[in-house]
């Protein structure tokens, strides 16, 4: 995923430990579907794809952004974006090595630059998968969350929150499950977040707490929770692209 500027609209944002909410500014957009399939009734099982960006020093914002849709969507969706890929010849599509036209991309013309990310927004446009993203500045955060009295005050795990990949997380997780209301109780949210080891062990202690906080009514909806590479995750890569 590439570093992203103030382009959505701003929110205010709480965590979910206890004491009075923190607030810190964030961009976020969010669209969901639900479709129904002739003769099967609704079929509302959602998976989400979800990259993260900006996590080095030198970024001055972090995101996590990807795409929720169907689950029968992404099968469609990964095949036609497959295809896509062998047209190129290239085996996985890394937008930060298109933008900066290095490894795979170090050659390619305008011309076909342009082609192959017309082929790949397209192939996202033709399906029903909608976005999801959350995002703050760093130097906020870093003087609400790091500099203030939060983590001093125990409202927050320090060793989840010293980072802003979690409270980005977080809201992902939440946004993408407030548009099930409309849902049968026991229909599922799965999610993909993409591989990276020093996240995800305390990413997962994070999903489950948020699966078994009594304060959030909407937590039996997280379902399975995976970390997986875009080479596999054919989704990843589109979600890459936000």
């Amino acid at each position: 995923m590439t570093p992203r500027g103030s382009r959505s609209k701003s929110w205010g944002s709480s965590f979910f430990r206890g004491g009075s909410p923190q607030h810190i500014s964030a961009y976020v957009s969010t669209k969901v579907v639900w479709i129904d399939f002739a003769g099967y009734g609704l079929f509302r099982m959602f998976v989400g794809y979800f990259d993260e960006s900006g996590h080095d020093d030198q970024s001055a914002s972090f995101w996590i952004a990807g795409y929720v849709a169907e689950a029968p969507i992404w099968f469609d969706f990964s095949n036609q974006w497959n295809q896509a890929l062998a047209k190129a010849q290239i085996s996985c599509f890394h937008m930060t090595d298109f933008e900066c036209r290095q490894r795979q991309f170090s050659d390619w013309s305008n011309e076909k630059r342009l082609a192959v990310i017309d082929d790949l927004v397209s192939i996202i446009n033709a399906h029903n998968v909608y976005g999801i993203g959350a995002g703050l500045v760093k130097f906020d955060y870093n003087e609400v969350v790091l500099n203030g009295d939060v983590l001093a005050e125990g409202l927050l795990l320090e060793h989840q929150w010293r980072r802003p990949y979690y409270l980005a997380f977080q809201h992902c997780l939440v946004n993408a499950v407030s548009k099930m209301a409309a849902l049968p109780v026991d229909e599922k949210l799965a999610v993909v977040f993409d591989r990276q080891r020093e996240f995800s062990a305390h990413a997962s202690a994070l999903y489950e707490q948020l699966r078994e906080d009594p304060r959030w009514d909407r937590r039996h909806r997280l379902g399975s929770l995976s970390f997986e590479a875009k080479t596999t995750a054919i989704p990843l890569q589109a979600a890459d692209m936000l």
